[in-house]
C-alpha cells in the first residue's frame, strides 16, 4: 500500500467521523505532516504514515518527535500542534512497546478500513488556533485551483 493509498483510506473514514477539513502532506507546524485532520470539537489529530520498519525507526530524528518528548528549543505559543498523534501503518508489526509515549496506532487493511490498535494519549487541551485552520482551508483552496488550472480545457 502506497502512502497515497493509505491517505485515501484514512480519508474516507475520517469523513463519516465528520473530520474537516483532512489535508494530507501539509507542513502545519515545523515539520511535515503525512494527514492531518480536524475534529468536529475543533481538536487537530496527525497521522504520520509509515509502511516500513526502517521508515518507522528513522522517525526518532526527526524535529516532530524531539518536539513531543520535550527536547525541542521550539515552544508552540499556547497551543499545541495536534491533540492527538498517530501512526498509521498498513501491515507493520508494531505493538505498544514500539511507540513512543505520545503516539497511538491505527493499522489499515488493503479493503479500506483500520483498526485503533493503540489510543493516542491525549497531548493537550487546547483546539486548533483559528490561524492553523485557516492556513489549512487556504491550502486546500490553493490545491483546488492549481489542480483545476492544470486540468482544465482550452477554452473554445
Amino acid at each position: 500500500m502506497t502512502e497515497f493509498e493509505a491517505q485515501n483510506h484514512l480519508y474516507n473514514q475520517l469523513r463519516q467521523k465528520r473530520h474537516e477539513p483532512v489535508v494530507p502532506n501539509v507542513k502545519l507546524w515545523r515539520w511535515e505532516c503525512d494527514l492531518v485532520s480536524v475534529t468536529q470539537a475543533g481538536y487537530a489529530v496527525e497521522y504520520e504514515i509509515k509502511r516500513t520498519r526502517s521508515d518507522f525507526r528513522r522517525d526518532r530524528d526527526k524535529r516532530r518527535d524531539r518536539f513531543f518528548r520535550g527536547k525541542s528549543r521550539f515552544k508552540h505559543r499556547g497551543h499545541g500542534p495536534c491533540r492527538f498523534f498517530y501512526v498509521a501503518t498498513p501491515a507493520l508489526d508494531l505493538s505498544e512497546d514500539d511507540l513512543p509515549e505520545y503516539a497511538g496506532l491505527i493499522t489499515l487493511n488493503t479493503v479500506g478500513t483500520s483498526t485503533r490498535v493503540v489510543d493516542a494519549p491525549r497531548l493537550h487541551e487546547h483546539t486548533i488556533s483559528s490561524q492553523c485552520l485557516d492556513y489549512l482551508n487556504r491550502g486546500l483552496m490553493c490545491r483546488y485551483w492549481d489542480a483545476r488550472a492544470h486540468d482544465a480545457s482550452p477554452a473554445n
